[in-house]
């Protein structure tokens, strides 16, 4: 498989693309999208009542509960939940400058971030009312980095990375009060990604995963080489393909079935969503007059979330592919 070169870049909220630049498409990937019922699929918006325009839905678990942040009215972010049609806030009891849910497991159990006013990101899980901060035990606790939580699978499998004290960034996955650490072949080291649209560090991040071990992110190598990848149990890190037309592509998440989603950026600039399977990527157009549409998660029913980015704002969504 040809390797490609990928960018790592943060959009509004937060939002970690994995960005393939000048891919090259292996020869087993079909040249052209395969209909899988998500074109046609039905779109639900997800708003925070009062807050429509700046709600990103991050997961939806396989019972259909949402989950993401919003933004108030002062700048702050809150976490919330969505069940049937019903919003939960979600507020970590700390004192922090924000908060959001990454996810949330098939037994009810939230998971998210939290930063502090001394600027650090902390991890946490909560079990029905009991709040547990997750610090990876070598994140530094520098101002700006720390332990960032992305992802949970249904069954509790918690999926993020960690800046050291060379503020090295590493990919992670939380299991049963244990970490592993994930750093991909040739993963650079240090600050200095001379990239101005990057996260401004080398290493490895890693964004989402699935029950049995499998996750999704990037690596950004000492020569500012990056690639996005599909990370394994047997431990092999497998480069994407990127999907065809794209100038940058993204990566956002991976079912138990292999089922992977994501988002690229098309010749006129839009971002628009994907789902690859089998080698064949099914694109998810952007709405009409929209810059950006997002996917951030999925669940096994291949429900996905996301947002979709205009002029008036950031607008959650549900996509239910047509059967």
């Amino acid at each position: 498989m040809a390797k490609a070169l990928h960018k790592l870049v943060v959009l509004s909220g937060g939002v970690v693309l994995i960005i393939a630049m000048l891919a090259v498409l292996p020869a087993n990937a079909a040249s052209a999208s395969a209909p899988r019922g998500y074109v046609a699929g039905k779109f639900v918006p997800i708003g925070v009542p009062g807050y429509t325009t700046s709600t990103i839905p991050s997961g939806v678990n396989d019972l259909g509960v949402v989950s993401g942040s919003y933004t108030d009215g002062s700048g702050r972010t809150h976490g919330f939940i969505e069940r049937a049609g019903k919003y939960t806030t979600i507020d970590v009891p700390v004192a922090a400058l924000g908060d959001s849910v990454s996810g949330v497991t098939d037994f009810g159990q939230i998971v998210g971030g939290y930063t502090t006013p001394d600027n650090v990101n902390h991890g946490y899980i909560d079990r029905f009312g009991h709040f547990t901060t997750i610090d990876d035990p070598h994140a530094t606790n520098t101002a700006g980095y720390g332990t960032i939580v992305q992802a949970v699978s249904g069954l509790g499998k918690i999926f993020g990375y960690y800046y050291d004290s060379a503020l090295t960034v590493h990919g992670f996955i939380y299991d049963n009060g244990h970490f592993v650490t994930l750093d991909c072949p040739q993963a650079g080291t240090g600050p200095g990604d001379p990239d101005p649209y990057g996260i401004g560090n080398y290493g490895t991040i890693i964004v989402q995963g699935n029950d049995f071990g499998a996750a999704v992110g990037g690596c950004l190598e000492q020569n500012a080489t990056d690639y996005a990848f599909v990370y394994t149990p047997d431990g092999n890190f497998h480069p994407m393909p990127s999907a065809p037309g794209s100038q940058h592509m993204g990566i956002s998440w991976v079912t138990d079935s292999g089922v992977i989603g994501g988002v690229y950026q098309d010749t006129q600039g839009v971002w628009n969503g994907y789902v690859y399977q089998g080698h064949r990527f099914t694109e998810i157009p952007a709405p009409s007059g929209a810059s950006a549409l997002i996917f951030n998660g999925a669940n096994n029913l291949e429900v996905t979330v996301g947002f979709v980015a205009d002029s008036s704002g950031l607008h959650g969504f549900e996509l239910f592919p047509a059967k």
